[in-house]
């Protein structure tokens, strides 16, 4: 591997951590909103409306810049809304806070689709989508621990944000050092949109996609609910199973990449599919210890999902319209995951184990379809 692509990839993966530790701030910093404010936790729910509103608000402005404008516009404007967002969200007060958290999430929308295009773009045998998400994998674990540290030392969660700005300027450093190419769809038109949204294999992987990436969340969401209910787990208990299981998750993806060249593309999307359905099912219905065991399992089969899909949606698209693929397929996954984890968290209430079977049925058909759109299976 050359000089050239090495320091690409560090600076991408820069950037994917500073993104994942913006992004992952404010769930762990809930229950301290609402302590500093005095919110019930039904008004609370306004800060993850703001966020994904902002995400989805960039994805639509990221189809269109990448596009016409080119990565680099993502880039730049990316970079501003996150010290915009960090500016807002440093100052004490609640308005300030939503319009920090959504200029927030607008960066994750742009620069997360822009340095994606980049990425697919870097030669194939470089692409190793499952390290490219492990980082953010990385700094979803790191950012709950800056949190307990500076609330620990008694400071308020705008200090938090304070502190952001300087990994903003380090990343901001490393992205200036070492400059990308200018990828975007050449003389564009509204025919290259639908060549890129209307291609049926793309269209239905994204689909594929956008509701694996809802089950997964849903399956982090809910599964806290399962063990309270069944199993009768406490709050503290539960946060150390769920820090075991994002630590399986990101470290099976940081060596994911073996596995996925091990078994080609399709082949692993359809075995670690079937293979986490099965640790669900017993997960569900087996005693504490090896439910958790299990939960452990569904984590490891799970992590190399998403990149697998990222990665063969990204190398069906033509090199010409992988902007807007990739800004189409955050907004989609972004929509989906808006409405199915509520709608996962109503049927909860009713019962938590048809929950869990609305949860898995995208796993059975990602298995069931993925063979007869994409008979090749791709070896990296």
């Amino acid at each position: 591997m050359n000089k050239e692509i090495i320091a690409k990839k560090i600076t991408i993966f820069s950037g994917v951590f500073f993104i994942a530790i913006l992004l992952n701030t404010y769930p762990a910093l809930m229950t301290e909103f609402q302590r500093y404010f005095s919110m019930s936790v039904g008004k609370s729910g306004v800060i993850p409306f703001f966020s994904s509103m902002g995400t989805i608000s960039a994805n639509i402005l990221a189809i269109y810049l990448l596009a016409k404008k080119g990565t680099k516009i993502g880039l730049k404007l990316g970079f501003l809304t996150a010290f915009l967002g960090l500016l807002f969200a440093s100052i004490l007060g609640f308005y300030p806070l939503i319009f920090g958290i959504f200029l927030i999430s607008m960066t994750f929308g742009l620069i997360m689709t822009s340095l994606s295009t980049t990425y697919s773009h870097l030669p194939l045998k470089h692409q190793d989508f499952s390290m490219y998400h492990s980082f953010f994998g990385i700094g979803g674990l790191i950012a709950p621990i800056i949190v307990k540290f500076i609330l620990g030392k008694g400071l308020t969660y705008n200090y938090v944000y304070l502190s952001y700005f300087v990994i903003f300027l380090i990343v901001l450093f490393l992205f200036v050092s070492h400059p990308f190419e200018n990828y975007k769809t050449e003389n564009y038109s509204i025919n290259d949109f639908k060549k890129a949204v209307l291609n049926k294999k793309i269209v239905i992987l994204v689909l594929l996609l956008g509701f694996y990436a809802a089950s997964e969340m849903s399956i982090v969401v809910w599964t806290g609910n399962f063990y309270k209910s069944v199993h009768k787990i406490g709050i503290k208990k539960y946060s150390l199973i769920l820090s075991m299981f994002w630590l399986i998750f990101t470290v099976s993806r940081f060596f994911g990449n073996k596995k996925i060249k091990k078994l080609g593309v399709q082949k692993n999307i359809i075995i670690m599919s079937v293979l986490t359905i099965l640790c669900v099912g017993i997960m569900l219905f087996f005693p504490f210890k090896y439910s958790v065991i299990f939960f452990g399992l569904t984590a490891f089969f799970m992590a190399t999902l998403f990149p697998s899909f990222h990665f063969l949606i990204n190398y069906i698209a033509d090199n010409n319209v992988k902007g807007v693929v990739n800004g189409v397929l955050f907004l989609v996954v972004s929509i989906i995951g808006l409405f199915f984890v509520p709608f996962v968290g109503i049927i909860a209430d009713i019962n938590i184990y048809y929950a869990f079977g609305i949860i898995l049925l995208p796993f059975v058909v990602q298995a069931t379809v993925l063979p007869l759109i994409c008979r090749e299976n791709i070896k990296i």
